[in-house]
Order: C-alpha cells, then sequence, then structure tokens
C-alpha cells in the first residue's frame, strides 16, 4: 500500500498534542453545527477523520479550519452546476484525455504536484463546468491523503495551446466561483500555481482575474517565461518531474493515464460526495481510498 493513502495517521504525528487534536475537533463539530443550522444534520459529515482534513489545512487554527468547512458546504449546495454529479461518468470526456496528471512524488514541501495541459481540453465538446469537475474529483481524491492535508498541493498549468474559446468558456461568473473555492472553500493548501508557455491573449485574462483571489494566492502565481522551467526545478525534484518539464521520470501521457486509473477505481468513494451525500457519508467508504494502490 502507499504511504499516500494511508488515511489514518496517529494524532501524535501532528504538530500539536493528541489531546488538544481531540478538543479542536469536538470543537469544530459542535461550532460547525451551530454555523450550518439545519442544514448541519443533512450535510456535515462530523466524523473525526473529515474534521481533521480541515484543520490540518489550517494547522489546527480553529477559527479558520471553521471558516473553511462553512464555506465548504456553502459552495456544495450553491454550485450544483459543478459539484452535485463527482462522478467518473460527469468527466468522461476529459478524464482520459491527458488534460490532467497528477504526479506520483511530491516537491520539496511534501506538496502534491497536479498539471493541466490545456491544449488537451477541448472546449468545443468539454465545458468549463466539465474541466473545474475534474479538479474538483482530484482534490476530492487527494485531500484523503494525510500528507496533503498537511502539505497542500502545487499547482502547473502548461497553457499552450490556449484560445478565445477556452477564455470564453470561463467567463466572469465561473472564474469568481472557481476562485472562491481555491481561496477559502476547500480543505487543501494551495501552495503555488505555475503558469507555463502562456500566448499574449492570457495576460489580459490573468489581469482580470487577479482582482477576484485574496493576497496570498496572489502572490503564489508564479508566470514563467515560455519554455523556462528553472523556478519549477527549485521546487519539484527532477525525479518526479515529467520529461516534458526536464524531469527524469515518464511522460505527461503515461502519468495522466495513471491518475485516470486511479479515479476509475474511486468511483464509490465519488458516489458518496453526491446528492446521497447524507446518507453515505464519505468517511464511511474511506477505507476502500486505502486500498487503492497508488
Amino acid at each position: 500500500m502507499s504511504a499516500d493513502m494511508d488515511d489514518e495517521s496517529p494524532a501524535d504525528h501532528d504538530e500539536v498534542p493528541g489531546a488538544m487534536v481531540d478538543a479542536r475537533v469536538l470543537s469544530l463539530r459542535i461550532r460547525a453545527r451551530e454555523g450550518l443550522g439545519d442544514s448541519g444534520e443533512s450535510l456535515l459529515c462530523s466524523s473525526r477523520d473529515f474534521l481533521l482534513r480541515f484543520l490540518r489545512s489550517r494547522d489546527f487554527h480553529e477559527d479558520e479550519a471553521l471558516k473553511v468547512l462553512l464555506n465548504y458546504h456553502r459552495w456544495r449546495r450553491e454550485a450544483p452546476e459543478i459539484c452535485s454529479e463527482l462522478t467518473v461518468t460527469s468527466v468522461q470526456n476529459l478524464l482520459h484525455s491527458g488534460y490532467l496528471a497528477v504526479l506520483n512524488g511530491r516537491d520539496v514541501h511534501g506538496s502534491r504536484v497536479l498539471v493541466y495541459r490545456i491544449d488537451h481540453w477541448d472546449p468545443e465538446r468539454v465545458s468549463a463546468h466539465e474541466a473545474f469537475r475534474i479538479s474538483l474529483i482530484a482534490s476530492e481524491l487527494l485531500v484523503h491523503e494525510v500528507e496533503t492535508q498537511r502539505c497542500g498541493v502545487r499547482i502547473v498549468f502548461d497553457l499552450q495551446g490556449l484560445t478565445f474559446a477556452h477564455l470564453t468558456q470561463l467567463g466572469p461568473s465561473l472564474t469568481r466561483k472557481i476562485a472562491t473555492i481555491i481561496t477559502n472553500s476547500f480543505p487543501i493548501k494551495v501552495r503555488a500555481v505555475h503558469l507555463l508557455n502562456a500566448p499574449s491573449l492570457f495576460h489580459a485574462f490573468l489581469g482580470a482575474i487577479l482582482p477576484l483571489l485574496s493576497h496570498k494566492i496572489r502572490s503564489r502565481i508564479l508566470l514563467h517565461r515560455s519554455q523556462d522551467f528553472e523556478l519549477l526545478h527549485s521546487s519539484v525534484p527532477l525525479d518526479v518531474l515529467p520529461t516534458e518539464f526536464g524531469g527524469q521520470v515518464a511522460t505527461l501521457d503515461v502519468l495522466s493515464a495513471a491518475w485516470a486509473r486511479r479515479v476509475l477505481h474511486s468511483e464509490r468513494v465519488l458516489l458518496a460526495l453526491g446528492p446521497r451525500h447524507a446518507e453515505v457519508c464519505p468517511c464511511a467508504v474511506m477505507w476502500e481510498a486505502s486500498v487503492l494502490h497508488w
């Protein structure tokens, strides 16, 4: 079994004492139910493991974890067009296209590394909602990994092949929703966003969306010169990076195919995140994720 899929990590591995972990989980559960009101019973999974991911993602600062937890449930209610069908079927057109690859190793800070290739997204066939949905699926699966709860993710966008059709698909409304979810509505830290091979038309788009992002996220957006991977190499070991970025492991096609297989094998975990969320808590099937070999 891959160490990355070890969901059951003892509390004493966290940076706070085990007794304090339990106390903060209990407090977060109580405060979340109060904050959610009537929706608390139907939406809130209150298991220890589920709540711990929010605490770990905010370094056990309870107020910040509560804010993320409440926002998490809020956007799930308010954006059903994105999150109501987090299933393999809902992303079938994009899953096998090579659009997303999750690298096998981690960066120098222990963060997961996700690579998106824009030229593998056909905006004439696949909507921006579906493109973002595949990101949410990845996030929901990776957040089972305790190390990812602690260390977050590093995101790489290869923008080669970006067209006006891609930007038109996104639009201001969806971009605002994505920005809200990224900034403070999901229990994963975004350590950095690398933008590679950006065409000139992207710069105006970037200027328009930056005000929608928090200062912290803006400070972590790194715009690279074309084919310049030096900054990426300083953060991600060469034995983790694919050959397309000057690395020493498999190609992105191989890595994206491996990630697609993992998503296919996680269908039951994903189904638990859908409309039946109140009946089947994701934590009730989390053990399945722990036996999926990475």
